[in-house]
């Protein structure tokens, strides 16, 4: 006997899905900060002016202390 594999992944966290196939927790999430419910400006604590600027982020600045999340600003 023979079973179908599985392909298991984070992706979709746990939860339902919407129709479309997206996870409901996605859903939810867009929805709150599109009503300001909640404020992601104090994550993002790192940002880079350019796409060459990855390079450090993901080598250097992603071991800072005082590192969250950055984001690349073009």
């Amino acid at each position: 006997m023979f079973k179908e594999p599985v392909l298991v992944t984070s992706v979709g966290a746990s939860g339902s899905f919407e129709s479309d196939g997206r996870p409901s927790v996605y859903t939810q999430a867009l929805r709150l900060l599109e009503c300001k419910q909640i404020d992601v400006r104090s994550l993002l604590t790192h940002k880079y002016a350019s796409l060459e600027d990855v390079k450090r982020a993901l080598t250097t600045d992603i071991y800072a202390s005082d590192y969250v999340k950055g984001v690349v600003v073009l």
